[in-house]
């Protein structure tokens, strides 16, 4: 995927959609869209996947909630998105065993959770049909006592009946899955560039939106034209790209934060489990699930204003929820240490004396942004990661409302990446192409960032030139290799977002120091930078890394 530059000659071109953000709700846009062979542009005034699409919790949600309140719409429609990321990342997101302790006779009783698993049942084979049959077998059922605490040992027995076992699906690289929709959009012939701010959107005619931007790594400033606009801009929906007036309906709404934290592991289990702490402040449900080596712990959520004003938790926003989750679950002397927070944000209804968790919006919006003329500029106000494709395909469908966009899952439309065979198959055959040269676990950890992209990579920018060295050396060729490859197939211009973003997606703290050096001379000679560039850029990633 090659980053659009701007020429003269693209002023005169018009594209039916242009699409504002480079989150999972543009990127799912650009897809969808190029798979309907519309003339796409895609600008990110940041790096790809840079603020809360990245920083969830990492679980596509499968509905259960909702059937609290008899909403059973929502089941069917969580169910099928879970099941639409299983068919369209299957290297990517995998089936999450969930655990809540069940104990007297309310609400999330063991009867209660029971009668609620028969429903969930039959609504999930309701669904489970076609290309969403992925995981079918992975059913609801209840846990004994015993086998509720053989899977959490620390967990607090008192009054216990048992616990309530379900499957979500885990993504566990969210940023892959929205470089997998970008680079298939590119494919489609889509014309697509991060770094590029969008500062004005203004009518011409009729049937045509003049766009100023503006190349935040050239200083260049540019227009084109388009039909059609989507502002996918995430927490950024108040952004006034200079209309006259913002829309009641946005006026109206302000931001709620999220934070979750990474810790060391809490429990040996690959399962996540609710826990609920007895002390009021605390007394919402918070998940530990497994993420890679570590744990991840949340959500806590609070008053976020009226526009994004900061991209790290607060000290004390960490160990509140650290507390919280030793009090109920003593794995240690010690509550867990914070190694680092994912934080984002997500809309919520202003004026309201309501903890913020109950402000969050409970459905999407697509708000027109103009008066004169309806639906040719939506905003587009996402609220889960879990439902991305379904609300993406419904603004689709409202900008371009003659146009039909399939949602059918075909083989020979699945993301770049995915494979078309299951992913433990596709992965026995690249270790045993690689095995001799790549150890088992790290062609293990390389398949579950870049899936079937992962041999095409390695003939083009490692293997070439790697000599028969010791293990650590080959290692270094590696990451020069894979550095070449983020830089020129998927637009790295900064060290912390190939450290960040690309790497280490999400990970605490920073890699080894040799790594990291390697990989920084290399982006050094690849980018020209000077000495003082290259001191720069690493002060940067240190920083950013003790900032979360």
């Amino acid at each position: 995927m090659k980053r659009f530059l701007f020429t003269p000659g693209h002023e005169q071109e018009t594209f039916d959609l242009l699409i504002v953000g480079g989150g999972v709700y543009g990127a799912a846009m650009a897809y969808y869209a190029s798979l309907a062979n519309l003339t796409v542009a895609l600008f990110e005034k940041e790096d790809f996947c840079a603020h809360t699409s990245a920083n969830s919790q990492k679980v596509i949600h499968g509905g259960l909630r909702y059937l609290q309140s008899f909403d059973i719409k929502r089941v069917v429609e969580s169910i099928r998105e879970r099941q639409r990321f299983y068919a369209l990342f299957p290297h990517l997101v995998q089936p999450l065993p969930c655990v809540l302790p069940v104990s007297g006779w309310g609400t999330k009783s063991r009867e209660a959770m029971s009668a609620a698993f028969f429903v969930y049942r039959i609504l999930q084979s309701f669904v489970c049909r076609g290309g969403l049959t992925a995981h079918g077998d992975k059913s609801p059922r209840m846990l004994s006592a015993q086998e509720t605490v053989s899977m959490f040992p620390h967990l607090q027995t008192k009054k216990l009946r048992g616990g309530a076992l379900w499957y979500d699906g885990l993504c566990v690289e969210p940023e892959r899955v929205v470089m997998s929709l970008l680079k298939s959009a590119a494919g489609k012939g889509a014309s697509i560039a991060n770094y590029v701010k969008v500062n004005e959107i203004k009518r011409i005619n009729d049937d045509i939106l003049s766009v100023s931007l503006q190349d935040r790594l050239s200083g260049k400033e540019s227009e084109i034209k388009a039909g059609k606009i989507a502002l996918c801009t995430g927490p950024w929906f108040k952004e006034t790209f200079k209309f006259a007036s913002l829309p009641e309906e946005l006026e109206k709404l302000t931001l709620i934060s999220g934070v979750n934290v990474v810790t060391n592991p809490l429990t040996d289990s690959r399962a996540s489990i609710a826990l609920k702490s007895e002390k009021p402040e605390n007394s919402r449900l918070m998940f530990v699930l497994p993420w890679k080596k570590y744990s991840i712990a949340g959500t806590i959520w609070e008053e976020g204003g009226d526009s994004p004003s900061q991209s790290f938790a607060k000290t004390e926003t960490g160990t509140q929820l650290n507390s919280a989750v030793h009090e109920t679950y003593p794995a240690s002397m010690q509550p867990p240490a914070k190694l680092r927070s994912h934080f984002g944000y997500v809309p919520g209804e202003k004026g309201s004396n309501k903890h913020p968790a109950d402000r969050i919006l409970s459905h999407y919006k697509l708000v027109s942004r103009e008066k004169e003329k309806q639906d040719d500029v939506i905003q587009v106000v996402g609220v889960k990661f879990t439902t991305v494709f379904d609300v993406t395909l419904k603004a689709l469908a409202k900008l371009f409302p003659e146009q039909r966009f399939s949602d059918t899952i075909a083989t020979d439309t699945l993301p770049v990446g995915s494979p078309q065979d299951s992913p433990e198959t596709h992965l026995k055959l690249l270790q045993k192409r690689y095995g001799t040269t790549f150890s088992p676990e790290l062609i293990t950890m390389l398949f579950g960032i870049l899936g079937t992209e992962l041999s095409a990579v390695l003939e083009k920018y490692v293997l070439p030139g790697l000599k028969e060295e010791d293990e650590k050396k080959s290692y270094y060729h590696l990451l020069r290799g894979l550095t070449r490859f983020f830089i020129e197939e998927e637009m790295v211009v900064s060290l912390v977002d190939l450290i960040h973003r690309h790497f280490f997606p999400g990970m605490p703290g920073l890699p080894e120091a040799d790594e990291l050096e390697v990989i920084a001379l290399e982006m050094t000679s690849l980018l020209d930078w000077s000495d003082a560039e290259r001191d720069k850029e690493l002060e940067k990633v240190r920083s950013f890394a003790k900032s979360c």
